[in-house]
């Protein structure tokens, strides 16, 4: 029994579950040699994506903290306790694995869910969410409302390539896994505009009704072409803008001297070369 018990105890380590809560605070640290995320430590991974977001793709330091929770209940109860929702709000955000919150600088974790995912994808969802942090810092910490499908884009462009950095996975093969998933899409049903993905309740209700590859794949083949016409740093100077104004249309004609229903016909013309 005893031996029973241990190799069911280390199935679960091995597996990267966790049994308790875990409040990991997330910092850039300079440091000569780039940190290590290949081993199943959320607190290296934290320090690496910091070290990544700020030295390679110059973005703001990261100050925030990252809780884990072991269980789904637990994570819903986060909600309430760390960011003030409402039990049936917390309720309502529990289908994300992750999320950040821009007020208070936190990313709450779903670790139950997170555990079953390989650990590239491990990575990637809290660069993915501490992007958004960072996204938040660059308007100065406001609760702003970006173009949304900007907004998550960006955070999966940014994720892959932190992932790619440190060694866990390629930016190619993301970006062709969701060029791939977008043309099986467009086969069957017509992908929603950008313009019907900029404000965050239209975008929640789409990525629950038509799914990831119509809303999350679309809009960062979206941004990816973005940085390609007009650049990262013209990205973050977009973020930057909220600071001062949360006009997201004015925002993104200041930053990338067009209006946005001109990218969007832009972009509608290279999507349809991209899946050719």
């Amino acid at each position: 029994m005893r031996r029973l018990f241990q190799y069911a105890l280390t199935i679960v380590l091995l597996a990267g579950c966790t049994i308790t809560q875990q409040v990991i605070p997330v910092s850039y640290e300079p440091a000569t040699v780039r940190p290590s995320a290949d081993r199943h430590d959320y607190q290296n991974a934290a320090k690496a994506i910091a070290y990544v977001m700020v030295e390679e793709l110059k973005l703001p330091r990261v100050e925030a903290v990252l809780i884990i929770y072991p269980t789904r209940a637990e994570y819903e109860s986060g909600f309430v306790a760390e960011v003030g929702s409402t039990p049936s709000q917390a309720a309502g955000r529990t289908h994300f694995l992750a999320m950040a919150n821009c007020k208070y600088k936190k990313v709450l974790v779903n670790g139950q869910s997170l555990s079953r995912l390989p650990w590239s994808s491990r990575v990637k969802t809290l660069a993915h969410e501490l992007t958004h942090i960072a996204q938040y810092s660059l308007g100065n910490s406001r609760c702003s409302s970006p173009h949304s499908w900007l907004s998550e884009g960006f955070a999966n462009w940014a994720a892959f390539k932190v992932v790619e950095s440190l060694g866990l996975d390629t930016f190619a093969k993301e970006r062709e896994t969701f060029v791939e998933s977008v043309y099986k899409l467009k086969s069957n049903r017509t992908l929603p505009a950008l313009s019907q993905m900029a404000v965050s309740s239209d975008w929640e209700y789409l990525a629950k009704s038509l799914g990831a590859d119509a809303t999350y794949a679309q809009s960062f083949l979206a941004v990816d072409f973005l940085i390609e016409k007009k650049s990262l740093p013209a990205v973050i100077e977009y973020f930057s803008l909220f600071a001062r104004s949360n006009n997201r249309n004015v925002n993104f004609m200041t930053a990338f001297g067009e209006d946005v229903s001109v990218f969007e016909q832009e972009f509608g013309a290279h999507l349809q070369k991209l899946l050719i």
